[in-house]
């Protein structure tokens, strides 16, 4: 299809100026409704935010440009994945009764990030004050792959917050995931997980990457 030949394009060029322009022109005549073309043109001084399944998730949305607009580069674009695999039951309900914010702070598991320290230090800074709010953190060595599989399994945190190294396999990317003290967190064990918290941010190098 039309669609797969300018993925195709983005995976053989890379991302050229060029490359970057022509796919993204053409890009929201293939996946857009006219209609809804013309909605986002109106609305253009908002933030655009892409609510897509995991088909779409190969899209490239950041190069979208509507002529001289480009969403991405003018109030900004984000991504959000809707997926059916997520039940919310995985989702524990009494946390949202409870008043207590419950922090996991995941730092640096393999000793090699200073700024990741620096991140735990501001973290911890504005966190640790805050009367409602239970902090822990697991840092360097202690982040071991079982020591944080028990913490998520445990089912008692709000935020998960993790700042490390992580990793990309572009042939199977379940098989992608986190570098931890002694080894590989992968998106298949988390996946197994029965409790996962409501909300996790990943400060990694390469927990965004979606193709090649």
């Amino acid at each position: 299809t039309a669609l797969a030949q300018l993925t195709a394009r983005v995976e053989t060029d890379g991302l050229t100026t060029r490359t970057v322009q022509f796919v993204g022109a053409a890009l929201p005549k293939l996946v857009l409704h006219p209609k809804i073309r013309a909605a986002l043109t109106a609305v253009r001084s908002n933030p655009l935010a892409i609510v897509h399944d995991a088909a779409a998730s190969g899209v490239t949305w950041e190069t979208m440009r509507f002529n001289r607009w480009v969403p991405a580069l003018a109030a900004g674009l984000s991504r959000r994945f809707q997926s059916s695999d997520l039940a919310p039951a995985r989702f524990d309900a009494r946390l949202r009764m409870d008043h207590i914010l419950r922090v996991l702070l995941i730092v640096n598991p393999t000793r090699d990030l200073p700024g990741a320290e620096l991140e735990r230090e501001r973290l911890s800074s504005l966190l640790s004050g805050q009367p409602r709010v239970e902090l822990v953190e697991v840092r360097q060595r202690a982040a071991t792959r079982a020591r944080v599989m028990d913490e998520l399994e445990a089912g008692r945190y709000d935020l998960v917050h993790y700042a490390g190294h992580a990793f990309f396999d572009a042939h199977r990317r379940d098989s992608s995931g986190l570098i931890l003290a002694d080894g590989d967190l992968t998106g298949a064990a988390l996946a197994r997980l029965t409790s996962l918290p409501p909300l996790v941010f990943f400060n990694a190098c390469e927990s965004g990457r979606l193709r090649r």
